[in-house]
Order: structure tokens, then sequence, then C-alpha cells
């Protein structure tokens, strides 16, 4: 698949079947595609944390008011801005 197709081809996955788990290596590779983005002075303020813990995931589900679909995700990519970077 070419870029634009990709692009255009995206969708927003509100359902997740539990059974169904990224690797470890995939996740990987979505963390390293986040990364080279680009950033105002290469700065890269960003951190991400990885939760794959049934439990964990399901907790962030309950805690935050735009992750109620995230409860049957295998796992959970949380984007944080460092404001001091």
């Amino acid at each position: 698949m070419n870029k634009k197709s990709a692009i255009f081809a995206r969708r927003s996955i509100r359902a997740y079947d539990p059974k169904r788990r990224a690797t470890k290596e995939q996740i990987e590779d979505v963390l390293d595609a986040a990364m080279h983005a680009p950033s105002a002075m290469n700065k890269q303020p960003w951190r991400f944390v990885v939760a794959t813990d049934p439990e964990t995931v399901r907790g962030i589900s309950e805690i935050h008011p735009y992750c109620e679909s995230l409860a049957d995700a295998g796992a959970a990519i949380i984007v944080c801005g460092d404001l001091d970077a």
C-alpha cells in the first residue's frame, strides 16, 4: 500500500476483539513511526507510556472521559507532552 492509499484508507476503530493482541514488535513499529514525526527544532517533546496489562487498559478507559471504547483493547499507548523539552 502506498502512502496516499494508507492515509485515505485509514479508519477509527471503536470496537476491539480482546482475543487479538498486538505483538511487542507491532507496538514498537508504531512507536518508531510516531517518533519519526517532525517536531519544532527537533526537540521531540513526547513521551509514550505503553499499557498492555488488561486491567491497566480497562482502568484507563474508566478514568479518561474519551476512552470508553478502550476497555477491550489489547494495548494502550498514552502520548504525553514534555513541556520542559
